[in-house]
């Protein structure tokens, strides 16, 4: 079999599928799901028995919602500790979880989370726990990584929120501006990166094709 056929053939793999057969099955905890919410919780620093957790219902924990009313069939990709592998031993820096619609093709959306638990808007923001910045590079790391091991697509526009779901919902401009000047800007990261980022605790995902984050027109 050539390898233009055997690029055609794993274009046609839908992402589940291509994450099923490239990462270890270990390491992804991987559900179908259409809750007209989708809440989503990193339990590590509250159980250590528990990770990343999607329900359909508020946990007990903040945690990130999906605002899903048209109930579109999405799925949720979990990530355990040390879920994307590069060598023995060595391991590429990772978010918390991707999701997709099931239904997934070139034009739908992908949408990775990453969230940091700090109590309060002085813990998220001190300078020394540099969080902004470590969260900001862990989806750039993790949306490579995808592209590297052709899970998606090398110029595909995909999604991510940088959460802190322990603070209220209004904190994207003032977690970009502590970026400014290491050119991780939210159109930078756009442009360089084909990622859409937003500092948010919640999106609503419209359709199969479409994801709305906060400040989308």
């Amino acid at each position: 079999m050539n390898t233009m056929i055997c690029w055609t053939i794993w274009r046609l793999m839908k992402m589940r599928s291509r994450i099923e057969t490239l990462l270890p099955k270990d390491k992804h905890r991987i559900e179908n799901l259409n809750y007209e919410e989708v809440y989503i919780a990193d339990w590590k620093d509250v159980d250590s028995t528990r990770g990343v957790e999607a329900t359909s219902y508020p946990p007990e924990i903040n945690s990130v919602c999906l605002h899903n009313n048209n109930q579109v069939h999405i799925v949720f990709d979990a990530f355990a500790d040390n879920a994307l592998p590069i060598n023995k031993g060595v391991h590429n820096k990772q978010c918390e979880c991707v999701l997709f619609p099931l239904a997934n093709d070139d034009c739908n959306w992908v949408l990775f989370i990453e969230t940091k638990y700090a109590r309060n808007s002085e813990f998220a923001f001190r300078k020394e726990h540099d969080y902004p910045s470590c969260m900001v590079n862990q989806i750039i790391e993790t949306v490579d990584y995808f592209r590297r091991r052709s899970i998606i697509e090398e110029n595909r526009l995909v999604h991510a929120l940088v959460s802190f779901p322990n603070l209220a919902d209004d904190y994207n401009d003032r977690l970009f501006d502590a970026l400014e000047g290491s050119e991780l800007s939210v159109d930078s990261i756009k442009l360089k990166y084909k990622i859409a980022i937003r500092g948010s605790n919640s999106a609503i995902v419209i359709s199969d094709k479409r994801i709305k984050l906060k400040g989308d027109s």
